[in-house]
């Protein structure tokens, strides 16, 4: 299977402000005020990689496929190729979602690729209860043969109205991060505090491809 997953359109805003920021960096004036906002997004990136979480409310695509490389050869042809009868099975499989909290699923697209059509809600179910939330949709939807993709379109993140939504400790590592930034450009190699990781281990999501 290959996956891939794109932020649509990024959050509004960022859960630590530019003052908070500038006070955490011990900065007076305003004259890095754009570099400042640079690295609190870029810290916020990085937690949200490391979490498996969207921090504020974003536009996400995933994207799911089991189409081979042009390269790839079957091992057998696929004239011979015979499918046991109760293939696919009649379960409804889950997908999860990455970067929870998922807050809607827009809508789903699948079939071969190029020729993409809207699936019915009917046809698959929603879980965002959970953390990560999935998808359970029907067999026929399931991408199982080359060239044959799914796309599920949806919006996941901590509400952004309300400027506490992301825990304390979470907002406290983007402000460590936003930090290493400004104070590690480049000159010499540095590596991100580990109290950023400490503060965001737990938090974190795992998942196992299966």
């Amino acid at each position: 299977m290959y996956a891939a997953l794109r932020v649509m359109q990024a959050p509004a805003t960022e859960p630590v402000t530019l003052d908070l920021a500038r006070k955490h960096c011990r900065i007076d004036a305003d004259y890095d005020d754009d570099l400042v906002q640079l690295y609190v997004t870029g810290a916020r990136v990085e937690a949200e990689a490391y979490l498996n979480r969207a921090l504020f409310t974003q536009k996400l695509q995933f994207a799911v496929t089991w189409a081979p490389p042009p390269t790839a050869t079957p091992l057998v042809p696929q004239s011979l190729i015979v499918f046991p009868l109760n293939w696919p099975p009649l379960v409804k499989r889950p997908i999860e979602l990455p970067r929870a909290p998922c807050q809607s699923v827009e809508q789903i697209t699948w079939g071969p690729l190029g020729d993409m059509q809207v699936a019915d809600p009917e046809d698959y179910d929603l879980n965002l209860a959970v953390e990560p939330g999935y998808v359970a949709v029907k067999p026929q939807l399931l991408p199982r043969i080359p060239q044959q993709s799914m796309v599920i379109d949806y919006t996941a993140g901590y509400d952004d109205a309300d400027p506490n939504a992301v825990p304390m400790p979470i907002r406290t590592a983007i402000l460590i991060g936003t930090a290493h930034y400004y104070e590690n450009r480049g000159d010499v190699p540095a590596e991100m505090p580990a109290a950023f990781y400490r503060l965001l281990d737990p938090y974190r999501l795992w998942t196992f491809a299966g």
